[in-house]
Formats: structure tokens, C-alpha cells, sequence
């Protein structure tokens, strides 16, 4: 098909599938996303464009040798990995060895890592062919202004198939949310985070973005690993979270309605979509606000945040000093007032909070949340900080928007390390509002 722009049109699940049969060349596909990836860079540099490819670096040429250098692997004979040929962007934040990694500050413009980030390598050990580097706030560290779609930019210009960002606040699902793109953030220290920068390591992990559930779910499975880093790690069977999305329940699930804390601050249109999402669920819904003790979610993650912010980022801000951004020397400082005890506190409340979900999910198969309280907006930046710092796995799905086409995020939330019944749950619920909006259509024929 001579490297088709068209062939990037196409969902993650449907191009490994070709791929893995036979039906299409890894090369093909690579010279489709490198067209797709220069025409966006081209476009972009028009007057009055707003966009890129969201890529901070991105070799055409490079991405093409890629593919080839895939299909000759495949002409030797040799085994294919789950993501042969399929071309993925990853986080600048994400080490790759002989490219360019700036964690998103202009100071480290030179750096250049000699090695591959743990998860990296494994993207690489299953075949995927690296599109780009994926812009990111410095550090990891979003500013105070409203979140954009920085991480799914990359889909957006259909330069990647699929993309891994590294999330810190629960914020790269809002962007998730807001690129109409499928968003997934794992169980907390299921993907092994060595060679990643993280500015707070007890809360951050990454985030697979799709433009569908189930290669969603197939990037994913590639990423769960033990962290040799670590000083003890259980191993652990793979999770077959493909397997979850693509299998029907044996019971519907019930989904639990948890308004967040700006629930009240939330804008009529998002009020009303997740008013018509319970109606369409009933009676597998039921609404389930938090205890008043879960108000301390969010502080007591900042608290975290702030500390380990100011150690990861101790040498950096004696080097460059008020070249640092406002808001991340903000924070350091912020953080070098913490206090040990406070710190470890903060730490502790996980448990508490986590053991007052569970009275919750005793009750359902997962819970749902809208993930902004704005349609067509990812604001505001703490709306995914409480369930990231409980390390909770979570999926934002594309299901829901305003009168005007502005997405309004759906956000499924399941207990820690059940990710693949989390991924039935969303396969399910995907399923049942397509067919109810396909039964809506028939009846207005």
C-alpha cells in the first residue's frame, strides 16, 4: 500500500492485527505515520495554526528505517512481538538511548541518555517502532493554567498509532478526556519506572494512550513487569488486559456515581451527561458520595508532591536557579518546608482512604467520575490528583460530549491491581452506550 497516509486512520488494534497477519508491511505503516508526522509539522508552521505534532523531536527518516528494519526481521524468520511495526510515541520525560530527552526544560536541551528507560525497552522488545518524543510540562510538573491535549497531540496528527505519557496529578487523563483518545494509568508500581524522570514517585506512573480500548489494553500488557530497580518486587503473571477488553462479562457490572469534591462547581452540560449516563445504566448505577475524610486527599497528595519534588529536584534547582520555571521552584520550595513527619503522614493516609473506598467497591465493579468539570476542558488540575495519589488503576473513555461536540470525560476508577476486570468493565460500558445511541437513531428514522 506504498506507505498510505490512510493506513493511521485506522484504530491501534486493527494495525497490530494486520501486522501480526501478514496483511500489511511495518514499513508501510511507518512511512504512513512519518507522512502523517511532516504534514502536521508542515502545517503547523502556517500562520494562524495552533498545532503541531506535539512531538518535542521526531525524525521522518528514522521512523521509515524503523519499519524496514522491522519487516527484514520479520523476512529472517524470526518471532513477532506483540507490537510489531506499530509506531508509538513516549514521554520526553522517558529515557531513550541516543535521542534527545529534555524532560521537558530547556536546561537539559543538550542531554542525550546512553540507555533505554525500563518500560521503553520493553515498548521496543515487542516490536513497537518509536515515532517521537511527546511534549510534556517541565518535569512532569503542569503549571497552574488549564491543561490542553498536549499528550494525545500525537494521536491527533495520526503520527502515532498510540502513545505512553508519565503522569503525576491524574492530569494527562483530562488530556486524555479532552483529545477524545482512550486513557489508561495502571495499578501503582505495576510498569517499572527506572530510567523515567518522575518528580514524585509516589505518585506518578505511566499513562497509555489509544485511540481505541483494546490497543489500549495491548500496548499496555507489554508495559507490567517487575522493577529490577526496586529492592524487592514480587513477580507477577501478565496481566492479559487484552484479554479483559475483549471479554463479555459473565454478570453486567454496576458502576458506582462518585461526584468529586468541585462536583458542585461542574458546568450544566456535565451535570447533565452523567444525569443521562445514570438513566441509561439504571439499575446498574448507583450514587455513592465520599466521606467527608476523603477532603484530605488532595492536600495530603501535595504534601507528597511537594516533597518529593524538592529532593528529585535538589541538584537541578542549585544549577540553574531562577531559570527553573516559576511554579516548579514554587514547589521545591514548598517542599523543602515539609517536615519529615508530615511527610510520612501524608504517606500513611493512603491506607485510610483506600479502606474507605473499599466499603464502595464491595458494592460495584468499579467507579465512574467525570474527569473535568468543564466540557472541553481538562481543569481543573487537581481533578485526577485524589485517585492517583491512592494508585488506584483508571480508564477515561471517549463516550461523552456537549451539544457543541466538546468532550466530556468519563472517568472508571477499580480497585488496586484488578486492572484487566477494570478493562471488561469499560469494554462493557463502551458497548452499552454505542448500542443505546444506535437504538436512539433507529427510533428517529
Amino acid at each position: 500500500m506504498g506507505g498510505d497516509p490512510r493506513l493511521m486512520d485506522l484504530p491501534a488494534a486493527i494495525l497490530i492485527e494486520r501486522i501480526g497477519a501478514g496483511a500489511m508491511r511495518a514499513a508501510d505503516l511507518a512511512a504512513a505515520a512519518a507522512a502523517r508526522g511532516e504534514a502536521a509539522a508542515s502545517a503547523a508552521k502556517a500562520p494562524g495554526a495552533a498545532q503541531g505534532t506535539g512531538l518535542t523531536w521526531f525524525d521522518a527518516e528514522y521512523l521509515r528505517r524503523q519499519g524496514m528494519a522491522m519487516d527484514a526481521w520479520r523476512g529472517r524468520g524470526r518471532p513477532l512481538g506483540a507490537l510489531h511495526g506499530l509506531p508509538v510515541a513516549v514521554s520526553d520525560l522517558v529515557d531513550t538511548a541516543r535521542i534527545p530527552t529534555t524532560q521537558g526544560f530547556a536546561g537539559d536541551s543538550a542531554r542525550v541518555p546512553d540507555e533505554d528507560a525500563a518500560l521503553f525497552a520493553r515498548l521496543r522488545t515487542a516490536g513497537a517502532v518509536l515515532t517521537g518524543k511527546a511534549e510534556t510540562a517541565p518535569f512532569g510538573l503542569p503549571g497552574p493554567a488549564a491543561t490542553t491535549a498536549g499528550a494525545a497531540r500525537p494521536l491527533a496528527a495520526r503520527a502515532a498509532a498510540a502513545a505512553v505519557a508519565v503522569d503525576t496529578l491524574g492530569e494527562v487523563l483530562g488530556e486524555a478526556a479532552l483529545g477524545h483518545v482512550v486513557g489508561y494509568r495502571p495499578s501503582a508500581g505495576s510498569v517499572p519506572m527506572r530510567g523515567t524522570f518522575v518528580a514524585a514517585p509516589s505518585l506518578a506512573a505511566p499513562v497509555v494512550l489509544a485511540g481505541d480500548l483494546i490497543g489500549a489494553a495491548a500496548v499496555a500488557d507489554t508495559l507490567f513487569a517487575a522493577d529490577a530497580g526496586a529492592d524487592f518486587t514480587m513477580p507477577s503473571p501478565p496481566p492479559g488486559l487484552k484479554d479483559g477488553a475483549m471479554a463479555a462479562p459473565l454478570v453486567a457490572p454496576t458502576l458506582a456515581f462518585v461526584p468529586p469534591a468541585w462536583w458542585d462547581e461542574a458546568d450544566a452540560a456535565v451535570k447533565d451527561a452523567f444525569a443521562e449516563l445514570q438513566d441509561v445504566l439504571a439499575p446498574r448505577t448507583f450514587a455513592a458520595p465520599l466521606p467527608g475524610v476523603f477532603g484530605e486527599a488532595v492536600p495530603q497528595a501535595q504534601r507528597i508532591l511537594a516533597a518529593e519534588t524538592a529532593r528529585a529536584l535538589n541538584g537541578t534547582a542549585a544549577k540553574f536557579g531562577d531559570a527553573l520555571p516559576g511554579h516548579v521552584s514554587d514547589l521545591v520550595a514548598e517542599g523543602d518546608a515539609v517536615l519529615a513527619r508530615d511527610y510520612l503522614t501524608a504517606l500513611d493516609w493512603r491506607t485510610v482512604l483506600n479502606a474507605g473506598l473499599s466499603s464502595i467497591f464491595a458494592r460495584c465493579d468499579a467507579i465512574i467520575a467525570p474527569i473535568s468539570a468543564n466540557a472541553g476542558s481538562a481543569s481543573p488540575r487537581e481533578a485526577g490528583l485524589a485517585f492517583a495519589f491512592l494508585g488506584l488503576p483508571q480508564i477515561t473513555l471517549p463516550l461523552l460530549a456537549d451539544a457543541q461536540g466538546r468532550a466530556i470525560g468519563a472517568l472508571l476508577v477499580g480497585p488496586k491491581g484488578e486492572d484487566r476486570r477494570l478493562f471488561t468493565t469499560a469494554a462493557w460500558l463502551q458497548a452499552t452506550l454505542l448500542g443505546h445511541g444506535q437504538e436512539g437513531r433507529n427510533a428517529h428514522a
